[in-house]
């Protein structure tokens, strides 16, 4: 499986990139009624169903917060995203 990049921004000169190595948008999955396993996308298409200019929408979710922490700026109403390095953004755990 390749590496997934995702650019997000208000517009195309905007956007940043996002890289998603396979191992983590990808998990091994033992099956309880088969006796081998599965390899199995972790992301979800959204119930909202598909958008008439964009197609299919995703729901990146788990996959892309193993990579990535969310920062939310009420006050100026943005958001930010960083690498997640979870030996370093869980001080209090």
């Amino acid at each position: 499986m390749p590496e997934l990049v995702f650019y997000l921004g208000e517009s195309e000169d905007e956007a940043h990139k996002f890289t998603l190595p396979k191992e983590t948008y990808v998990r091994k999955m033992e099956r309880w009624d088969e006796p081998y396993e599965l390899c199995v996308p972790m992301f979800v298409e959204s119930p909202l169903g598909a958008s008439k200019e964009h197609g299919p929408v995703w729901i990146l979710g788990q996959p892309f917060m193993r990579e990535y922490v969310a920062m939310y700026d009420r006050e100026q109403k943005r958001m930010g995203f960083a690498k997640n390095d979870p030996n370093k953004n869980c001080a209090d755990v």
